[in-house]
């Protein structure tokens, strides 16, 4: 039988009904098949537990997904595996089955498929490329390493997945040349130039992997805001949903809704502050299409969980614990206070007689005496640049 072109994988929706899942490209064999899940995150891995009935043209994935039909948001993909090899012996002088052959045919068709369905997804770079796959990615390496110090273990998984991207372009090219030998059609090619636009955009997406998720709190050793952050001082972001589409989508979502609080909250938390830090959380203006930041310049972190900060937000003012002490009558010819007493008076024969005891005085309490003070209660700090992670980095497509 003849071979009409394929796409060799076939991705399916889950809608919380459908467990029977059809495909359109043949294979011989239940083994020559991989179905995928790929989640709602983004997390893709191998299905288990499934099974297949062929047809010439075929067949249908029957497969439950913990006991139940997947959901919906879930996708699950079945791609052609067929392993590359050639099991055809054809014998001189024996007699040609056409049969035989035309198999032998289908399966290399097939296999030059699967191939191309491979490439699709594949990096490479263009023909005319002035330099190699390696300097490109050497490239991206060195701008993912100029990210902040803060992103360093970020930029270690970015430059792991610039690794794979220069392995995936190196497989591609493989692919195309072997297909071209084979005598694969001029469209193939032109598939595999295609994608080498992706490895242009694909700093971008290093970068953005760099850095950290919308509305991210993160303080900085440096003068100005890395790219993607901004200070937490209580700016307001105009146009935020076009501006910075992923924190106004991230704001938006029910699980941050506790992060947000209207104009007049904030304005009271702050104003609780002395108008200066004392405010976490951001303000969302549906109407004017806006965002407020955080306000935290001149807060300590403190780990919630205590009685003091019981909940993640909770913020309290500045205060020391109660000091006090009495001081009776004080011979002050017989007894020198020391410590956070001090003299300040002497008089002589303060409601006493001649003889001893008689010199007395005011004492006063000086806690500067023996600890430092200062106009604020607080402990040794040093400066950082407070910021929150607010996007607005272009996505690779």
């Amino acid at each position: 039988m003849t071979i009409p072109y394929s796409a060799s994988r076939a991705v399916c929706q889950g809608n919380g009904v459908t467990v029977d899942f059809p495909f359109s490209f043949r294979v011989w064999g239940a083994d020559q098949i991989r179905v995928s899940l790929t989640s709602p995150r983004d997390e893709t891995s191998e299905a288990s537990g499934w099974s297949v009935s062929l047809t010439e043209e075929g067949g249908t994935v029957h497969y439950l997904h913990e006991g139940a039909p997947l959901p919906e948001g879930w996708l699950l993909s079945i791609v052609r595996d067929m392993p590359f090899v050639q099991e055809t012996d054809l014998i001189t002088g024996a007699r040609f089955d056409p049969q035989v052959i035309e198999d032998a045919l289908d399966k290399a068709t097939a296999e030059r498929q699967q191939l191309l369905e491979k490439v699709s997804r594949a990096l490479v770079v263009s023909p005319t490329s002035q330099g190699s796959p390696q300097e490109l990615v050497s490239n991206v390496t060195r701008a993912a390493n100029r990210a902040s110090d803060a992103a360093l273990a970020a930029a270690s998984s970015a430059e792991a997945a610039g690794q794979e991207a220069l392995a995936a372009a190196e497989k591609a090219q493989q692919a195309a040349q072997s297909a071209e030998a084979a005598g694969a059609s001029a469209a193939l090619v032109a598939d595999a130039t295609a994608l080498a636009g992706r490895l242009d955009r694909l700093e971008s997406r290093l970068a953005a992997a760099a850095t950290g998720y919308p509305g991210e709190f993160r303080n900085f050793f440096e003068q100005i805001p890395p790219p993607g952050w901004a200070i937490r001082n209580g700016a307001v972001l105009a146009e935020a949903d076009t501006a910075y589409p992923d924190l106004w989508a991230a704001l938006h979502e029910e699980a941050n809704a506790w992060k947000c609080k209207t104009a007049d909250e904030w304005a009271s938390l702050s104003e609780a502050a002395g108008g200066v830090g004392g405010v976490p959380f951001f303000v969302v203006d549906a109407e004017a299409r806006s965002i407020r930041l955080p306000d935290t310049r001149g807060d300590y972190e403190r780990g919630a969980g205590s009685d003091f900060l019981p909940n993640v937000g909770d913020w309290h003012g500045d205060a020391v614990r109660e000091v006090s002490g009495v001081v009776g009558f004080v011979d002050t010819t017989t007894c020198t206070p020391s410590g956070c007493f001090a003299k300040v008076t002497n008089r002589s024969n303060w409601g006493m007689g001649s003889g001893a005891g008689s010199s007395s005085g005011q004492v006063n309490f000086v806690l500067g005496n023996t600890v430092p003070t200062a106009s604020e209660a607080r402990t040794r700090a040093i400066a950082l640049l407070p910021c929150v992670f607010i996007g607005g980095i272009e996505p690779c497509a």
